[in-house]
Parts: structure tokens; C-alpha cells; sequence
């Protein structure tokens, strides 16, 4: 059968089909979509099949292929060999490459060649090299010894540092005695500036987290200040036109009346859910996430109940969710006000 996608919980991963014959609106998960990214949106039109959930007691979407969507197709991966001679050589050269071939665009993506008739970079023995020069403050030949390593890819030769043939470690007892002496001071000298390099980076950390509590508990007394001692207005006209024009994902708060208290939703993150009626007769479905906040306690048909959250469209007059804070402080912080505490 076939249908529209007429509603989309993108947190959640779920929304609702209408079948295009009977009318009737029935649940699916992003699981069952051939392309899972991007989600769908309101209005693509899906072929699916139903099955019967005896535990949850509701139909649902088991299978589902988008009608206006391609997935991106590949042909399997395939060995490729290319030869040809260089023009200084007589051997030739061969590959061994892999194609992937992309239906959707008609594009071939070629991964890089690798030889098949050659080996890694080979270096040849070490090989020792004398050189002597004469310094101009004395008579006496100074000579070094070094190695090389020859690169026959790229032909480069990477040299050692020289080492001294005709020159010895201090032998007296005044020279070692002088050239442990500098040895010491040098040490202690790189010691001290190391201490007091871990003694400034220690001040600047301890100096950062003293700063960052202390605006934190600001921030913290600030909106406590703000949320406890006020209550939103009723917002029923605004809250009214978003239902009217059908709008999703904007930020909302106002305060209703309890008209029915649901059970939680447990699939998935857990949701405290209940209904509440506004001023002007319009009804909102609160999902409240108790993963992340603290469930209201004791909630009774006719309480008084304030939020803050996210406003999603449905035709029942609307749903809001997000009614807590963001643990990764990307999304503005949501609520609930119930007897004079704040949820969130």
C-alpha cells in the first residue's frame, strides 16, 4: 500500500503514515525506511507494509521504501590492473586498483593505485663517510664520521649528524669535574623553568575554574531567580496561531489547565505525558522527558501547570516537548512550573 508522511517526531524518530486509499493514519519508525538520512518530511509519498503489534495492540509500518527517493547504489568492489614502461626503463610497471561505481550520479570512484611489481622504499647499508677540514684558529685536521640512508623512491639522501674522530670526552679529572659542573647548572636551570612553567599553567587553571563557578552560580541564582518568582502568561492567542498556520519546533511557554493525566510513554527515552487545556479551549499534549528531569510528582485533573518547551503541530491542537535543559547547552533550556517548583 501507499501513502503520505502527514506528521514527523525528528527527536524521536518516529511520525505517522496516512494510507492513501482508507485515510487512516498509522505509525511508523525511522527503522523501517530504506534511507534513514536525511528524515522524512511532511508530505513524501512511501510504498509500505503493515503488520499487527499484539503486544502494543496498534498496526503498524514493518517495511517501508520511499516512492520519490534512490539509495545510493554500488557496484561491488572489482580488481583492475593497468601496465605501461617507463621511458628510462624497461620494466613494466602494473597496479592493482578498485573501482566504485555510483548509480545514482554515474560516477566511477577510483582508489588510489598500489604497484603489484614493486616493494617500500628500500634504503641501501649504512655506509661510512670520512670528511676533514682545518680550522682557521688551528693547525690540527678535524675529522667526522657519518652515515648515510639513500631513498631509491624519491632519491634523497638523509645524512646522521657527524660525530667527532679526533676528539674524546674530557679526560682529566679538573675537565669532568668542569663539565659535570656545567652539566648540573644546566639541569637545574631547565628544572626551575620547568616548575615554573607547571606553577603559572596551575594558577591560570585553578584561576579559570574559580571564575567559571562563580558566573556559573550567578547564571544559576539569576534564572532561579527568574523562573521561580515568575509565571508565564497564558500565551493562549500566540499558541492558538501556531496551531492555525501548523507550525513545528518553536519555543513557547504559557500555562494550562490539567484535563487528563496519561500513562508514561516508556518507549525510548522515557515521558511523563498529560493533557492540558489553555484559556481559550485549545488542548496540549506535554511530553515530559523524566530521563533528563524530574517527574511532577502527585499530578491531579485540574492543577495548575506552567512550561516552557518546544511547540510541534498535530490536529488534536498541538504537543510540547523539550521541557528541560540541554545537556549539551545547545538548545534553549525548557520547563515545568508546577506548585510553585520548577521541573527541568
Amino acid at each position: 500500500m501507499q501513502g503520505k508522511i502527514v506528521r514527523w517526531n525528528e527527536e524521536r524518530g518516529f511520525g505517522f503514515v496516512k494510507e492513501e486509499i482508507t485515510g487512516t493514519e498509522i505509525f511508523i519508525h525511522i527503522s523501517t525506511l530504506n534511507i534513514r538520512n536525511p528524515p522524512p518530511e511532511i508530505g513524501e509519498e512511501i510504498d509500505f507494509e503493515t503488520t499487527f503489534d499484539d503486544k502494543k495492540g496498534k498496526t503498524e509500518v514493518k517495511k517501508a521504501v520511499y516512492l520519490n527517493r534512490t539509495a545510493p547504489l554500488y557496484v561491488k568492489k572489482e580488481q583492475h590492473k593497468y601496465s605501461y614502461t617507463n621511458s628510462n626503463s624497461e620494466v613494466s610497471n602494473k597496479y592493482n586498483f578498485e573501482t566504485w561505481f555510483n548509480e545514482e550520479n554515474g560516477k566511477t570512484k577510483v582508489q588510489k593505485p598500489v604497484y603489484l611489481n614493486r616493494t617500500a622504499p628500500l634504503y641501501v647499508k649504512k655506509e661510512q663517510h670520512k670528511y676533514s677540514h682545518t680550522n682557521s684558529n688551528s693547525e690540527v685536521s678535524n675529522k667526522y664520521n657519518f652515515e648515510t640512508w639513500f631513498n631509491e623512491e624519491n632519491g634523497k639522501t638523509k645524512v646522521q649528524k657527524p660525530v667527532y674522530l679526533n676528539r674524546t670526552a674530557p679526560s682529566s679529572k679538573k675537565e669532568r669535574k668542569k663539565y659535570s659542573s656545567n652539566r648540573q647548572s644546566y639541569q637545574q636551570k631547565t628544572d626551575n623553568m620547568l616548575g615554573l612553567l607547571l606553577l603559572i599553567v596551575i594558577i591560570i587553571v585553578l584561576s579559570y575554574f574559580f571564575v567559571f563557578k562563580v558566573n556559573n552560580q550567578d547564571s544559576i541564582v539569576e534564572q532561579q531567580d527568574i523562573t521561580v518568582h515568575s509565571v508565564p502568561s497564558d500565551n493562549s492567542d500566540e499558541i492558538h496561531r501556531l496551531f492555525t498556520q501548523q507550525q513545528n519546533n518553536v519555543f513557547i511557554t504559557g500555562r494550562g489547565e490539567v484535563q487528563k493525566v496519561l500513562h508514561d510513554d516508556n518507549e525510548g527515552a522515557r515521558h511523563q505525558r498529560f493533557i492540558l487545556q489553555l484559556s481559550n479551549g485549545q488542548t496540549l499534549l506535554i511530553a515530559h522527558n523524566i530521563d533528563l528531569a524530574d517527574r511532577l510528582p502527585n499530578l491531579q485533573k485540574g492543577d495548575e501547570v506552567s512550561f516552557a518547551g518546544d511547540y510541534i503541530y498535530n490536529d488534536k491542537g498541538g504537543l510540547i516537548h523539550w521541557t528541560h535543559k540541554d545537556p549539551r547547552g545547545q538548545h534553549k533550556d525548557g520547563y515545568l512550573m508546577y506548585q510553585g517548583k520548577i521541573y527541568q
